[in-house]
């Protein structure tokens, strides 16, 4: 009698979550490229050494799988998994364990997390749609906020193979959007970079907990009703370092943000 009892809680407990999905999307790529490069100079990072090889002549496969859920009218969710790496680079053995040499090259086959955001409509207010988590932020034609592109200096898998086209251009914030149109306005945060950890080489008494960049920005986009389907913008973006950061050492944590 007891596990009847119990079986018909754990179906009374899981039937709301299971109506709630009411469609479910699951999308997903597979690229591959071949990549030949002789000096191409890439620039070299805060230490002097060259962010990319200098010489390649390599294939890289990038998978992705994409799940987006309606848990209702008004909610849904969005989980995007990625894979990127050099063929058969798993099998590197030109890593050194004892020296570290040749170690910053990738050779894994990990997966991670490009996308994980909830996006709720309407909330509190009709033209007010609000995301939040992973998600890929590109604004001004990619002039002013971009998601990478052709040339992306950026980590993961592909580090210091071919990382220019990596797919892992999201970061983790909440846009707000008002859509008026043709009128729709953007409200936008999103982390740029965060360290829990302490740094070697900051000076004592540095505050590590401030070891952060935030960006803050808005996107006013206006939809012109002539033939040429003419948008006209309007923005603003700045990010904010935390004093635990040097700028010397970080950058601008590989978004493109500027002029």
């Amino acid at each position: 009698m007891k596990k009847l009892l119990v079986a018909a809680l754990f179906v009374v407990l899981g039937s709301p979550a299971f109506a709630a999905i009411q469609n479910v999307k699951v999308s997903g790529d597979i690229t591959t490229s071949f990549i030949y490069d002789n000096s191409l100079d890439l620039g070299n990072n805060a230490s002097g050494v060259p962010s990319g090889l200098a010489k390649q002549n390599v294939f890289i496969t990038q998978t992705r799988l994409r799940v987006d859920a309606d848990l209702s009218d008004n909610v849904s969710t969005t989980v995007g998994l990625i894979n990127e790496r050099a063929w058969n680079a798993e099998n590197n053995s030109d890593c050194s364990a004892s020296t570290g040499a040749g170690c910053g090259y990738s050779n894994d086959t990990d997966v991670q997390v490009y996308l994980a955001s909830i996006t709720m409509r309407e909330l509190l207010y009709s033209p007010l749609t609000v995301q939040i988590g992973r998600q890929v932020f590109n604004y001004g034609n990619g002039l002013i906020l971009g998601d990478g592109g052709a040339i992306n200096a950026a980590g993961g898998n592909l580090n210091n193979i071919f990382e220019e086209i990596t797919e892992r251009t999201a970061y983790d914030g909440v846009t707000a959007t008002l859509d008026y149109k043709p009128l729709t306005i953007s409200l936008i945060y999103f982390k740029n970079y965060q360290s829990l950890n302490s740094v070697s080489g900051l000076a004592a008494g540095v505050d590590y907990s401030k070891q952060d960049s935030d960006v803050y920005g808005y996107n006013a986009n206006y939809q012109l009703s002539d033939p040429w389907s003419t948008v006209v913008e309007q923005y603003m973006f700045a990010r904010f370092n935390g004093n635990g950061l040097s700028e010397t050492t970080y950058g601008n944590g590989g978004i493109n943000v500027g002029p």
